[in-house]
């Protein structure tokens, strides 16, 4: 029997590729101070914590926290002025 590719094959590397990603854009974002970008890749981060839980989700899940404490920090920095 041959061996096919299995859904979670594709999904992981390519959630991860796309995290990586992810986390470059939320870096330009916070030095643009574009809060819904911010916003964006939080959502996009915890879309990959949850497909990759079962491996280094629960690693990765630090990276997705200091995403959005940026974006409050932003946030609540811009209500101040």
């Amino acid at each position: 029997m041959g061996y096919g590719y299995d859904f979670w094959d594709i999904a992981g590397p390519l959630s991860l590729i796309i995290f990586a990603i992810s986390i470059a854009i939320s870096i330009w974002a916070f030095i643009k101070k574009s809060i819904w970008t911010l916003v964006i890749c939080v959502l996009i981060g915890s879309v990959v914590v949850y497909i990759t839980l079962w491996s280094i989700g629960k690693y990765i899940a630090v990276f997705v926290i200091m995403q959005l404490i940026d974006t409050l920090y932003l946030l609540f920095k811009g209500q101040k002025k």
